[in-house]
């Protein structure tokens, strides 16, 4: 009996270091958010711009009896002016944002949520007034650095990271918007890239700079998750290499996210819209 006791606590002990519960509002690990805006994305032929916003976390303070974190940001590359752009706390791992105006919080995480759970994200930025609705798809795990993250895939197209938030951005949880689109180009830890991604060259992206637009790969594979972008609408096909077909999806936006962590990893071929977009693929 003893031994099936400890035996218990070993397996506890080693799911918790596994899913380290992470706060995005650590203040001791001097964290950074890159986050990219593309204007002009559609139609696909139109002019674009990129422009970089970057945020950090500033002092704590006091509001309506709360403690909040100052989320501070800047588009000087030289990092040299930063100003407050809203407030954030985080309490039972529900991280909430409160911009200058109004007065009032918004829910932007909630990674206490299990699958297939739906949940209304009422984020400042959507404009409309309306809280949008989410369904969890999948919670796994996400690298980031040498730590292995809890990750939840809402939508199939929006990912959180524990610790991080957002891979559209920290205080950009959920967005959409026709027209342009907003996406986390680094995420970094006391002055080191933890992630970066893999579609940008360059952490801080203006127009004029090599931007993932100009390259001819609309497809990338990280931990599982096959990401599709610039193809709405088009029909996606994912094929062994003896040519079998494994699955068919209909692309919907323009930034889509594709759990594959159900395969085997390996080589594997896909196919977008028609035969001449094609390739391979490698599933770790």
């Amino acid at each position: 009996m003893k031994n099936i006791l400890v035996l218990f606590i070993f397996l506890a002990a080693a799911v918790s270091e596994c899913f380290s519960q992470l706060n995005i509002l650590d203040s001791s690990r001097d964290k950074r958010w890159h986050i990219v805006w593309t204007y002009g994305v559609w139609p696909p032929w139109g002019v674009k711009s990129y422009e970089t916003t970057v945020l950090k976390l500033g002092e704590q303070v006091v509001l309506k009896d709360s403690t909040y974190t100052k989320i501070l940001a800047t588009k000087d590359s030289l990092f040299s002016s930063w100003e407050t752009i809203g407030y954030m706390r985080e309490s039972n791992r529900q991280v909430f944002y409160n911009p200058i105006s109004p007065d009032s919080d918004f829910l932007l995480y909630d990674f206490t949520i299990a699958e297939s759970t739906i949940i209304a994200l009422d984020n400042p930025f959507y404009g409309g007034g309306y809280p949008l609705r989410f369904v969890v798809t999948k919670i796994d795990s996400f690298d980031i650095g040498i730590e292995r993250r809890k990750s939840i895939l809402l939508n199939g197209s929006e990912l959180w990271i524990e610790g991080v938030g957002s891979l559209k951005g920290l205080i950009y949880s959920g967005l959409v918007i026709d027209g342009s689109k907003v996406e986390l180009s680094c995420y970094s830890e006391n002055g080191v890239v933890l992630y970066q991604n893999p579609e940008y060259s360059d952490c801080f992206c203006t127009t004029g700079i090599d931007n993932p637009d100009s390259k001819r790969s609309t497809l990338t594979a990280t931990n599982g998750f096959i990401r599709i972008r610039n193809n709405r609408d088009a029909l996606f096909q994912l094929f062994d290499l003896t040519g079998k077909r494994l699955l068919s999806r209909l692309i919907g936006t323009d930034d889509y996210i594709l759990d594959l962590s159900m395969l085997k990893k390996g080589v594997y071929l896909y196919r977008i819209g028609n035969p001449n977009t094609s390739g391979k693929v490698v599933l770790q």
